[in-house]
Formats: C-alpha cells, sequence, structure tokens
C-alpha cells in the first residue's frame, strides 16, 4: 500500500490578495483597509476560484495483500493519527455521559455552568467552572484513549485473547462503538 495525501490547500480571500502588498512595502494596516474597499464580487470570485483548485492531492495505491487482513492494516494507519489528534487537539466535543465512566459523568452542576458560560473570563476564579472544564476535556482524552486501545488489539492481533475474557471482549466492543459514534469528531 502507498498513500499520499497532501495538505489542504490555503484560502485566498480579498484579505490575503491584498496582503500581498505588504511583500512590496505597503502598511499591513492600509493592505486591510484597500480590503475592507474592495466590492462583494471580489469574495464571490476568490470563492470561485478557490473551488476550483481546492481539492487535496490524494494517491492511493493498494495490493491485494492490503485487504488480506484489512482491520489490522486500517489499524496500523489509524493508530497513529489518533495519538497525534489526542496530543494537538486544541479543543473538546460533547461526549455523552452514558458513554463514559462514573468518574468522567458530569452532573446537572456542573453541565449548566458549562452551557450558560459566555466565556472563561466569566468564571476565571471560580473551581466549580475549572473543575468542569477539566472533566469536560478529559473525557474526550477518556474516549481517544479507548479507541487508541482497541486499535492497539487490531495490530498486536490480540483478539482472540480478549474475545476469552468477558470483561474486556465488552471493554472492545464499546470502544468500536465509540469510534464509530464520535467519528465526525476526530479533526483538529
Amino acid at each position: 500500500m502507498r498513500v499520499y495525501i497532501g495538505p489542504y490547500k490555503k484560502w485566498w480571500g480579498p484579505y490575503q490578495v491584498m496582503e500581498l502588498l505588504t511583500w512590496v512595502g505597503v502598511n499591513k494596516d492600509y493592505c486591510e483597509h484597500l480590503a475592507d474597499k474592495l466590492p462583494n464580487w471580489t469574495h464571490t470570485l476568490c470563492s470561485w476560484v478557490y473551488t476550483l483548485y481546492s481539492k487535496r492531492k490524494v494517491k492511493i495505491k493498494l495490493h491485494p495483500y492490503d485487504t488480506w487482513s484489512m482491520d489490522a492494516t486500517l489499524a496500523h494507519i489509524i493508530v497513529p493519527m489518533l495519538e497525534q489528534l489526542k496530543d494537538t487537539k486544541h479543543g473538546s466535543p460533547y461526549i455523552d455521559n452514558m458513554d463514559v465512566p462514573e468518574q468522567w459523568r458530569m452532573n446537572k452542576e456542573e453541565q449548566d455552568l458549562l452551557d450558560n458560560c459566555r466565556g472563561y473570563d466569566d468564571y476565571a476564579g471560580s473551581s466549580d467552572y475549572i473543575q468542569a472544564e477539566y472533566k469536560f476535556r478529559e473525557r474526550y482524552n477518556w474516549v481517544l484513549g479507548e479507541m487508541i486501545w482497541v486499535f492497539n488489539l487490531y495490530i498486536k492481533d490480540n483478539l482472540l485473547d480478549i474475545d476469552e475474557n468477558v470483561n474486556h471482549r465488552c471493554r472492545k466492543e464499546h470502544a468500536m462503538y465509540l469510534f464509530g459514534k464520535y467519528f465526525d469528531t476526530l479533526w483538529d
């Protein structure tokens, strides 16, 4: 298998185009002023050009043996991606209480505190807010950890040992359920 997936293409809008003038000595503030004065059709033009050239370069070459044990093959790709996401993520999505162990479940007061917060400054001194936000972020870390754990099983080929143990089999099934349920949250 050979996989090449290029980076996302950079967005070029009116501000980015006007920023090019800084290379010839135009003040950055003046470039922003010029971009503000551009007509609306320039944004439409930039959007149109972006749709023409925004596709990422993707090249994938598969060999027949790549699908012999496709679960293990994909696990070799998924684990490093999940580990990188866990290390570099900039936020956390909402995780249902029923999907995490008791220690990471949020009570009504913690949930209300996060739901009603207009920004970190509102509750900067509140230990309750800090604890609720910590728990909110750690829930996603726990979910990612379970996903990493289960895909490492596929890499190590320990599935037969796990399937004999009922507790481990339930954990494996739950981790795969979490991967499917929170698949749309796997981005940074």
